[in-house]
């Protein structure tokens, strides 16, 4: 999955009225906020996180950018998940990709993107077992290929 650049984003700063993440909770693991950036194309909040087994193993890292035009996140997307190496499979992936969808929708988002490298088989097949799955869109960026997978809020299939 794609997240953005540190050059697209910057410190929050009180003015920035941000909300502090909390713990998402899954069943067998956990999202926690590790810090808290702002996206600078758009001043929207970005959470990042880190992702834990419940017994507190760290497997990998998420973000969260809570963009309410899906067409300003169009191609890195709102939820970004990677799993370390050596836990990476598609159900986990899956339901964080499922836990960061879910929340951004409590947070207003009503339509959510996830971008992914096509060569990523883990996480293409993750996406695409995610319910509510509005639309699938191919595209290439500097040569290489991505898919954008849409979720809406009580909308796909």
């Amino acid at each position: 999955m794609t997240a953005p650049k540190g050059n697209e984003l910057r410190d929050a700063v009180p003015a920035d009225n941000i909300l502090p993440p909390k713990i998402l909770s899954g069943e067998g693991f956990e999202i926690h906020p590790s810090r808290v950036k702002v996206y600078k194309p758009t001043g929207a909040p970005a959470y990042f996180y880190d992702v834990f087994t419940d017994d507190n193993t760290r497997v990998g890292i998420a973000s969260l950018i809570l963009e309410q035009d899906p067409q300003e996140v169009s191609e890195i997307g709102h939820v970004c998940a990677r799993l370390s190496e050596e836990h990476d499979n598609p159900e986990l992936l899956k339901q964080v990709g499922e836990l960061l969808i879910s929340h951004g929708h409590q947070c207003g988002l009503s339509d959510i993107h996830i971008v992914v490298p096509e060569q990523s088989e883990c996480a293409v097949t993750a996406c695409e077992s995610i319910g509510n799955t509005c639309s699938k869109a191919y595209f290439d960026r500097n040569g290489e290929k991505f898919i954008r997978f849409q979720y809406l809020t009580g909308g796909g299939d």
